[in-house]
């Protein structure tokens, strides 16, 4: 049994789904005419709002192997969007943060 509630949750979805699709449209257009992917997108806006994440916590936040982070992380710093640091304090962990370059993209 349908509720006022579903019923006015439906219709809302229902109004927004060709707005939403015609604004993915045209990010998608725009990220292509810059060069990105979508998902290269995805991981430099994770690594702009936390600038020095490590590989595993991003790999944790895009929900994807530590392993094909890395690959996903090394293709965007031969891109020149992402550098690799050594975090202050720990030799051992590398934190990644945007070029110039990388902050332009968004």
């Amino acid at each position: 049994m349908l509720t006022t509630a579903s019923l006015d949750t439906t219709a809302v979805a229902n109004r927004l789904r060709p707005v939403l699709l015609k604004l993915n449209r045209e990010l998608r257009r725009e990220i292509h005419s810059i060069g990105v992917t979508g998902g290269q997108v995805s991981l430099l806006v994770q690594i702009k709002y936390n600038p020095g994440i490590g590989m595993r916590e991003l790999a944790a936040l895009e929900r994807v192997s530590v392993p094909g982070m890395s690959k996903f992380v090394a293709r965007l710093e031969e891109a020149g969007l992402v550098q690799r640091a050594a975090v202050a304090g720990d030799q051992r962990r590398v934190g990644l943060s945007l070029t110039a370059a990388g902050q332009k993209v968004l």
